[in-house]
C-alpha cells in the first residue's frame, strides 16, 4: 500500500511540475486612454499610450512606450525607453512599475514648439483576463518635461488594454 501510494504521489507531482513551470508570454503591448494634467499650463490634456515591453524573464523587462495628448490649442507627445518591473504576471492581478526616460515635445498655439527631455516615473496594475489578455486598470505616472528655461511638470493617469505574445 506504501509503494502505490508513493507512486501515486511522484505521479502527481511530475504531472503538476510543467504546469508549474509555465512562463508567462515575453511580450507585450498596451494601448489605451491617457489623461495628463500639465501643472504649469494649468491644463487638462486628454490623449492615448502605447507601449512594447520585451520581458528578460517574469519580472523585469524593456519598455518602449509612445504617448500623445491634446488639448484646444496645445498637445504634447512624449517618447520613452527604460526598464519595468511586475510582479508574478501568472497571477490575476498584477502590478508594476517603470522609469522611463526619452524625450518629449509640446506645441502651444501662438508660440514654436519645444522639444526637450521627459520621463515617467510610476506604474500600474492588470488584470488579467486569460492568458493573452488583460486590463490595464490604472497607470499613473509623473512626467516631467525639461526645456532650456525650466521644466513642466505632468501628472498622467490611464488606463487600456494588455495584450501578451
Amino acid at each position: 500500500m506504501f509503494k502505490k501510494l508513493l507512486l501515486m504521489t511522484g505521479l502527481v507531482c511530475a504531472t503538476c511540475l510543467p504546469a508549474m513551470a509555465q512562463k508567462p508570454p515575453a511580450n507585450e503591448v498596451v494601448t489605451g486612454y491617457t489623461y495628463l494634467r500639465g501643472n504649469e499650463l494649468n491644463t487638462n490634456f486628454n490623449g492615448f499610450n502605447a507601449s512594447y515591453t520585451r520581458y528578460l524573464n517574469n519580472h523585469v523587462g524593456l519598455t518602449a512606450e509612445i504617448g500623445a495628448n491634446f488639448t484646444t490649442g496645445a498637445n504634447t507627445v512624449t517618447y520613452l525607453f527604460g526598464p519595468q518591473v511586475t510582479t508574478d504576471r501568472n497571477k490575476r492581478v498584477s502590478a508594476f512599475a517603470h522609469v522611463l526616460l526619452g524625450g518629449g515635445h509640446i506645441n502651444i498655439e501662438d508660440e514654436f514648439g519645444r522639444n526637450g527631455f521627459a520621463m515617467a516615473i510610476g506604474g500600474g496594475i492588470d488584470i488579467k483576463i486569460n492568458d493573452k489578455v488583460s486590463v490595464r486598470a490604472l497607470q499613473a505616472d509623473y512626467v516631467p518635461i525639461r526645456f532650456d528655461n525650466g521644466t513642466i511638470h505632468n501628472g498622467r493617469v490611464g488606463a487600456g488594454i494588455t495584450f501578451r505574445f
